[in-house]
């Protein structure tokens, strides 16, 4: 399955500290997010490197795909060592045609951390490309560059799916209080959706007549939620608000935090995934054979990597306002054409991405896989 793929083994004396898995070149450049994680797995990172390539395709290529993972607790002690060392050990890797960001963990501080260590600006493998250009050193310097910008395109992809301009009525509950659970929470608000619920590792609370923006800015912080900042709401366990009577739920937690058995208790009609693989497979199946619409992660989460990826494959020189409505055409165009494949060939709409709409467009760029001669 990963054959075409690059696996990096990121090591310091000799124990292994983490991942770089390049997965695609396009421009003699690659991106991907880096998790922090105490138990991650080298599949895993397999698997998010070749979902970014699937992620950039629908916005046209720009640059290819890769990830990157850290072994580690990311509210240990010796977290910042950790990343130091990573970035030390991935020198000729994150110098050279590879960048990564944020991720699962991993903070805009903890990957400072990491070119730190490395002793480089995130940047440098762009400049290289574009000596005469004039890019910041992060990539929050970037033109076009938002607030929420994940939470926006998984914002878009509610609007295509449902085939709406405002969500005006309609009645959502966000699972994770992350950074993307809690920018959904304001990108749905500004759509004129009714949040009536959001959940973080260990409590969630209900409201229906909406959560107010005021309690979410001062009650949901660092992934947790204080629900005394949520008076007249219901608090329950996160798990129940798998199961809250709502039109839309948002997957904006970890991976694979919804099986089989949970799905079935679902009640809402249309779900996407905010984050990577919220769904497991008997959950996929599951939802499918009871006709939900699942929008799968690769087109609802994959608006901040194109932007990044799109100013980095062109040296920062497109216009922000309308780089962001060719990445909101982009996932419009994406979810409904996979919505009449689906209908269309009874398939799931994540088969009809997958297996036919991804190869269709596939065919249209010019890129290479994860070879060592770009290292």
């Amino acid at each position: 399955m990963y054959e075409k793929q690059k696996v990096l083994e990121i090591k310091s004396d000799g124990v292994l500290l983490g991942y770089i898995v390049v997965d695609s070149f396009r421009n003699g450049l690659s991106f991907g997010g880096c998790r922090i994680l105490n138990d991650l797995r080298q599949e895993e990172v397999q698997e998010l490197a070749q979902t970014m390539t699937k992620k950039l395709f629908i916005h046209g290529l720009p640059i290819g795909g890769s990830k990157g993972g850290v072994i580690a607790n990311a509210g240990g002690l010796d977290i910042e060592d950790i990343l130091y060392r990573f970035g030390q050990s991935a020198r000729g890797i994150l110098d050279n045609s590879i960048v990564i960001g944020k991720d699962l963990g991993a903070t805009n501080d903890r990957i400072a951390l990491i070119y730190k260590g490395l002793g480089s600006r995130q940047l440098t493998p762009v400049q290289k490309k574009f000596p005469n250009s004039d890019l910041p050193e992060f990539l929050n310097g970037l033109n076009g560059y938002l607030p929420n910008m994940t939470a926006l395109g998984v914002m878009y992809a509610t609007l295509a799916a449902l085939g709406r301009e405002d969500l005006k009525g309609v009645r959502v509950a966000i699972q994770g209080a992350g950074a993307v659970g809690r920018g959904a929470f304001f990108r749905f608000l500004e759509s004129g959706a009714t949040v009536v619920g959001m959940s973080d590792i260990e409590n969630c609370v209900i409201n229906g007549s909406g959560l107010k923006r005021e309690g979410v800015e001062k009650g949901v912080q660092n992934g947790k939620i204080d629900v005394e900042c949520f008076e007249g709401s219901d608090i329950e366990s996160s798990q129940y608000l798998l199961s809250t009577d709502c039109d839309v739920l948002v997957l904006a937690a970890g991976s694979n935090t919804v099986d089989g058995q949970v799905a079935k208790n679902i009640k809402a009609n249309y779900i996407v995934e905010g984050s990577n693989f919220g769904l497991k497979l008997d959950a996929r199946d599951q939802l499918f054979e009871r006709s939900v619409v699942v929008v799968p992660d690769i087109i609802a989460s994959s608006s901040s990597a194109a932007m990044v990826c799109s100013q980095m494959g062109s040296g920062n020189q497109l216009d922000g306002e309308k780089l962001w409505k060719d990445i909101r055409e982009g996932i419009f165009k994406s979810t409904q054409a996979c919505l009449e494949i689906s209908k269309h060939d009874k398939v799931s709409i994540r088969n009809a991405l997958n297996q036919i709409y991804l190869p269709r467009i596939a065919s249209e760029f010019d890129f290479q896989w994860g070879a060592e001669t770009q290292l």
